[in-house]
């Protein structure tokens, strides 16, 4: 009985290709970087920057809060009493 053998067919498991993203394949297309993962890098990069900016502009070019009005001898004013 130790004489049986079976024929097993192999077989390749076939990998999909991966598919990069939009902003990926742009980035490479520039020709700025040569791989994918330092356009991945150049985006993140590109996206902390966004964020910084999203935080700065408001910041910096921001109006002051309201204040009371004063007089011409510097006292406040009181706001008139709605009715």
């Amino acid at each position: 009985m130790a004489d049986i053998q079976f024929e097993e067919e192999q077989f390749e498991r076939q990998v999909p290709p991966v598919k990069k993203s939009f902003f990926t394949q742009f980035v490479l297309s520039t020709g700025i970087v040569s791989t994918e993962k330092d356009a991945q890098y150049v985006l993140a990069g590109f996206a902390v920057l966004m964020l910084a900016l999203a935080f700065l502009i408001p910041i910096l070019f921001g109006s002051s809060p309201a204040r009371a009005p004063q007089d011409a001898a510097g006292a406040v004013t009181p706001a008139p009493n709605p009715r």
